[in-house]
């Protein structure tokens, strides 16, 4: 019994130890399964419009922290397919709790970025456009309308000064998805 109790409270220690180790890697995490999922979900957008010959709008809303994603008939009616939900404000059913959709203001484009953009959370367009939109279509051949990125952060409390938790998901005008890290200021493809 004794030697039960002296195990007991060692696990205790070790535990009360690690604990708040694992709370720095937690936010890393968060955003990279994140940015996974959102890649899968990307793809499964440009397989729809592709295997239902529609195309498949994704509109980023910053300041609803949202992407929704829609499929548009022959007659330009919109049906909503998914809604993904970022944390705001500690939002109750965040797809993604503990994620934001941002960037750190001083957080460059990826390769390949067909805007350049370095403000916007959510940047898409054509190459030699000065335009920028935040929304993005696939169409039924795969390929999407425009190319840009959107970037993903932890929640403010977890953000680090160097963004080493930021992620950017590319999409590219042949439909191609690709996964970003930002590492010590520059973009790694993962």
């Amino acid at each position: 019994m004794v030697e039960l109790m002296v195990t007991l409270a060692v696990v205790t220690v070790l535990g009360l130890i690690a604990a708040p180790a694992l709370q720095v890697y937690l936010p890393r995490y968060r955003v990279d399964n994140a940015s996974k999922a959102l890649m899968s979900e990307l793809q499964l957008a440009r397989l729809r419009a592709v295997s239902k010959n529609l195309p498949h709008t994704l509109t980023f809303d910053d300041g609803d922290q949202s992407i929704v994603m829609e499929s548009v008939d022959a007659g330009g009616t919109a049906t909503v397919v998914n809604t993904i939900l970022f944390d705001k404000d500690g939002r109750d059913g965040a797809t993604f709790p503990g994620v934001t959709l941002g960037r750190l203001a001083s957080a460059s484009a990826p390769p390949d970025s067909a805007t350049g953009d370095t403000s916007a959370s959510a940047a898409f367009g054509t190459p030699g456009s000065a335009s920028v939109s935040s929304v993005i279509t696939f169409l039924p051949n795969g390929l999407s309308d425009m190319s840009g990125e959107f970037y993903i952060t932890p929640t403010a409390d977890y953000v680090n000064s160097n963004g080493d938790n930021t992620r950017a998901v590319q999409v590219l005008r042949a439909g191609m998805v690709r996964r970003f890290k930002l590492a010590s200021g520059a973009w790694e493809a993962q």
